[in-house]
């Protein structure tokens, strides 16, 4: 943990919204739990975390964050984060006041879920947020009994607190904690528990203070909006946020995002009019706020006096899809695409997917959808080795096969006379695949079917070029713009198949807010560049230089052995993939078939599970 990079961090984990913070250096928040709250964490917080490299206060504010990225319109949830651990600053302040407390060696405070939902139910929070604070334990003793492999995943100062805290569950206390309710933040915080232990993250003034704030605002009913104001002349509503930043929202685009029954298909979500069908002089008559988070909206029309249209609009919803720039809109633009951890060999050796049996991934392909969306590629093990086996993968992502000039599937072995690099005994550097074409498959699959190699030779590589590429934003911002900016012309020629394929693609392709959506390289099939200017072709092969330079480098590179019945199934618009060299002849034979399909079915299901 004490050398994971923060690209590894899901992008909004730890950082703090832009709030208004108080000229004074310590806040007094009208709720007095949370004048209570921050003066235990600024006494007691900066202990350490039970044998973890983070201190309590850091781990506690990290956890708030994890559950504002996954609960981002709940406040209870992400308070009960904020506090799941008080009970330990609580049993010090037991301690210092020479009062009896339960302690568990090294690991902190016995009972410490007891003492946190004490301490909170002392201070007027609600039942809700002291059953979060005090079930956090017992959701660890839940998974570990529930979990074939979760046991194995645990620290070891989780270990050792286990062994305290009860070990696994009855099938009583199973059902018990099901009927509960809440079961999926009890769970989440369990996770949050082993994620919030990142190094330079959470030990603030100001990302304590924001969390706080943020609670503040929602028990004084200001969350997640302070105010509201119709422009003058009906043309908008002006929201203030919670954090101090104004959206400004039009009446077209108000009444073009009615998200309601009358403005859309219960069943498919589809629009039920036209955009003429809109005034064109549409304007708010008036507006109000329509419960605690919700703002009704009467619309008119001078042009038309008989026009009327009314629509209560989820203020959380405005939220997300705010288009005033710097309004932290972005939230609402990542939810087009499921976070990923970007990685790198290290990263990978601490946290990896793990293979996953063919069989049981056929039947619930949920889990290895998500390794696929966070590393960029899964792996599976046992599938049958019988040739075109390859063409089943596909359908473990939700996709289709993708028919190419090689067809539906392509065999990866020694080819007398190799019309592609990969069909030959030689190594195969980092690249993309077929960024002649347009537009490019992204997903490839490869599936072994032999590999008599020996140890070391043979070897299948994946590289993270988003990783890549973010260090290379890091490093370098000006070489990231030119090879953002400027296309690269790659083509394919095969005058045995009749095959000449050509597109212009960038090295690097992000979206209107700067986010990577794609990464090409592929140097075997780069064509002559033109079309960048002269003055600026040296600037030009520096950036694409130094950007090999990354990729190319030992640390970046993941290799694995493939056996037979293995197969690894990655996003061809993100990783680049290689081989190492291997021997010819009998008894080193190797045979993989691959095939390629597109990623739009895993990213679909994951994003369609997350939002549920």
């Amino acid at each position: 943990k004490a050398t994971v990079s923060v690209l590894n961090c899901p992008p909004r984990d730890f950082t703090p919204e832009p709030f208004h913070m108080p000229a004074a250096n310590s806040p007094q928040y009208r709720a007095p739990v949370c004048n209570a709250a921050r003066a235990m964490f600024v006494k007691y917080g900066a202990n350490d975390y039970i044998g973890e490299p983070v201190s309590m206060r850091a781990h506690m504010v990290q956890a708030a964050y994890c559950a504002q990225r996954d609960f981002p319109c709940d406040w209870e949830i992400i308070f009960a984060a904020l506090l799941h651990d008080v009970g330990h600053l609580v049993g010090l302040e037991m301690d210092a006041a020479g009062e009896a407390v339960g302690k568990m060696g090294e690991y902190g405070i016995e009972d410490h879920e007891g003492l946190g939902a004490e301490w909170a139910k002392k201070h007027g929070c609600s039942a809700r947020v002291q059953g979060l604070i005090k079930a956090h334990v017992e959701a660890k003793r839940y998974l570990v009994t529930t979990t074939a492999d979760y046991y194995d995943k645990l620290s070891e100062a989780s270990i050792e607190t286990l062994k305290r805290q009860g070990g696994r569950m009855s099938p009583e206390e199973l059902a018990a904690f099901e009927a509960a309710g809440d079961v999926e933040a009890k769970l989440k915080f369990r996770t949050y528990d082993e994620e919030a232990k990142y190094l330079g993250k959470g030990d603030t003034d100001a990302e304590l203070d924001a969390i706080l704030h943020l609670v503040d605002a929602a028990l004084a009913g200001e969350w997640p909006m302070v105010k509201h104001e119709l422009a003058a002349d009906g043309s908008a509503v002006h929201v203030t946020w919670h954090g101090g930043h104004t959206s400004t929202f039009h009446a077209m685009w108000l009444r073009d995002n009615d998200q309601s029954p009358q403005s859309k298909h219960p069943g498919n979500g589809q629009r039920l009019f036209d955009l003429l069908d809109i005034p064109a002089d549409i304007a708010v008559a008036s507006c109000r706020k329509d419960g605690p988070a919700s703002l009704a909206v009467a619309f008119a029309s001078a042009a038309d006096p008989a026009f009327s249209f009314a629509a209560s609009y989820d203020l959380f919803w405005l939220r997300a899809h705010c288009y005033t720039p710097q309004s932290g809109a972005a939230e609402g633009k990542e939810g087009w695409a499921p976070a990923r951890m970007l990685w790198d060999a290290d990263a990978l050796a601490r946290d990896a997917p793990e293979y996953h049996e063919y069989d049981e991934a056929a039947a619930d392909n949920r889990s290895l959808i998500a390794d696929f969306v966070k590393y960029g590629f899964c792996l599976v093990r046992n599938a049958p080795t019988e040739p075109g086996t390859v063409l089943k993968l596909p359908a473990l992502l939700n996709s289709a096969v993708r028919v190419t000039n090689y067809g539906s599937l392509f065999d990866v072995r020694v080819e007398p006379n190799p019309s592609n690099l990969a069909f030959s005994s030689l190594p195969v550097s980092p690249h993309t695949d077929n960024p002649y074409r347009h537009p490019v498959p992204s997903v490839q699959i490869l599936h072994c079917l032999v590999n008599e190699c020996p140890a070391g030779e043979g070897l299948s590589g994946l590289c993270d070029g988003f990783h890549a590429a973010e260090l290379l934003r890091r490093r370098d911002p000006e070489a990231f713009r030119l090879l953002a900016t400027y296309h690269v012309p790659f083509e394919w020629k095969h005058d045995a198949s009749a095959v000449l394929l050509r597109a212009r693609q960038p090295l690097l392709e992000c979206d209107d807010n700067g986010a990577l959506t794609r990464v090409t390289f592929n140097n075997r099939s780069c064509a002559p560049l033109q079309g960048i200017p002269p003055a600026v072709m040296p600037r030009y092969y520096a950036a694409y230089r130094l950007f090999a330079s990354i990729l190319f480098d030992a640390s970046m590179q993941s290799q694995r052995d493939l056996r037979p019945g293995d197969a690894v199934l990655f996003d061809n618009t993100r990783l680049l993939h290689s081989r190492t060299g291997f021997k010819e002849g009998a008894g080193y034979k190797r045979w993989l078939q691959g095939t390629y399909a597109d990623k739009d079915g895993p990213i679909s299901t994951q994003m369609f599970h997350a939002q549920k």
